[in-house]
């Protein structure tokens, strides 16, 4: 009874915490961000942009007009390249094409941007923790804030293109509901476990961040 309780606690927990990440829309402190970063994604067989990477980068662009910022773009193999050449944006714009993770994006961001001095960072709601927590050591003395895209859906159109590769199965499954929350969740222990982050200190104070008490878990 009492291992009964307690497996139905922890997963109510757990499910809190997968639909605040999948819903994570975090306030915007500032009115005047000096630049403004999009996150990279992955981009399909053909060489388009995932319908994720997509809606990262329309929320720079539109971002980046409302604060008149300088807008980034991260992603190495061509990503970051590719996302400039979508982007509608007509302000200044840079890009670094060597990152290939989260971390990589901040360091190669604080590269090619030394002289920003505050930042929002763009990117799927449930990846804006790593996101936060990346790029304020990156750039230990400027504020960064982070920004959510629209949350991905499940059919970007290349559900059905099995014959194209394998990033069908990736842009399919990761746009069910919660399946990025639960890679992100991976994602985040990955990273524990190889000392780039901490639980103590960054899972828990993000976790705090998405406030799961006001959703009645304690």
């Amino acid at each position: 009874m009492v291992t009964a309780a307690l497996s139905l606690a922890l997963t109510a927990y757990v499910a809190t915490i997968l639909h605040r990440l999948e819903t994570f829309e975090p306030k915007f402190n500032r009115t005047d961000y000096t630049h403004v970063v999009v996150a990279g994604a992955w981009r399909l067989p053909n060489k388009t942009l995932s319908a994720t990477f997509a809606r990262r980068v329309d929320r720079g662009d539109e971002l980046a007009q409302q604060f008149n910022a300088t807008l980034v773009f991260t992603g190495g193999l061509g990503d970051s390249r590719a996302a400039k050449k979508y982007s509608t944006y007509g302000g200044p714009t840079l890009y670094e094409d060597k990152s290939r993770t989260t971390l990589q994006n901040a360091i190669e961001t604080a590269r090619v941007a030394p002289d920003a001095t505050s930042i929002l960072v763009v990117s799927s709601p449930y990846h804006l923790g790593r996101c936060l927590v990346y790029f304020q050591r990156a750039f230990p003395n400027s504020v960064v804030d982070v920004a959510a895209a629209l949350p991905d859906k499940r059919n970007d159109g290349s559900c059905g293109r099995f014959f194209e590769g394998f990033y069908w199965a990736k842009t399919c499954v990761l746009g069910l509901p919660y399946a990025g929350s639960i890679r992100e969740l991976g994602a985040w222990a990955k990273n524990i476990l190889q000392g780039h982050l901490s639980l103590r200190g960054d899972a828990i104070d993000f976790l705090k961040r998405l406030d799961l008490k006001k959703k009645g878990v304690t």
